[in-house]
């Protein structure tokens, strides 16, 4: 089975951490039945210095068409705040890229070589975020001015029913047993209808535990 990988290696430590994940997929081809081959996409601070522009259309069109993206990091110090980061920006609203996928799995044979100690890891460390990648001040509509700066931060429907279903769906998949929704809903309005919304579509999932925590006390806990 082939797939199109393309390959956004960016600034920094980026095409160290491309390079990388490049040596992991060889070993699973070796491995599966699946066979991979790779193209550049180049984007990033580099690249806007020698171009005009961090995300070039020839790029795009390149992870338009590939199965999957492995994408470095962009950004440089001798550049304006993000003038690179715009590239990963754009990749992710005009794909609709909505669903950011964060998870942290300590595994048994890695167990001596995590910082925490056992009291804390207990049974094991199996935890996913999942964060919506393309709504709110993600969305990055705003303006900075000598005086003032400011961002819109807009949550639809849509946008909040999607994520939260996927989220449900993912802790079903997976057999987690609760799913924790992180907001600000005492203070913003977006988080309301975010919060409003969490639990109408946990009605369709009775065996998942649901909770809140306010982002403040979240980080705290």
């Amino acid at each position: 089975m082939k797939k199109l990988i393309a390959l956004t290696k960016g600034d920094g430590i980026g095409p160290e951490v491309v390079d990388e994940g490049v040596k992991i997929l060889r070993i699973i081809s070796d491995y599966s039945e699946f066979e991979f081959e790779y193209q550049e996409a180049p984007a990033g601070g580099g690249v806007y210095k020698s171009r005009g522009i961090s995300l070039p259309e020839t790029s795009f069109e390149i992870i338009k068409n590939s199965d999957a993206l492995l994408f470095g990091a962009v950004g440089l110090p001798d550049l304006p705040q993000g003038v690179a980061e715009t590239a990963i920006l754009q990749i992710r609203h005009r794909l609709d890229l909505y669903v950011n996928l964060r998870p942290i799995k300590l595994y048994d044979s890695l167990k001596d070589r995590c910082p925490l100690k056992d009291e804390f890891i207990g049974d094991g460390i199996d935890i996913t975020f999942v964060r919506e990648n393309t709504e709110g001040l993600y969305a990055n509509i705003g303006n900075i001015t000598e005086d003032k700066a400011e961002n819109l931060m807009i949550y639809t429907r849509k946008g909040c029913e999607r994520i939260i279903k996927y989220a449900y769906e993912f802790a079903k998949k997976m057999k987690h047993s609760k799913i924790t929704s992180v907001d600000k809903a005492n203070i913003l309005k977006p988080s309301q209808l975010w919060r409003k919304i969490f639990h109408e579509l946990g009605d369709d999932f009775p065996n998942i535990q649901k909770e809140d925590f306010y982002i403040d006390s979240y980080c705290q806990w």
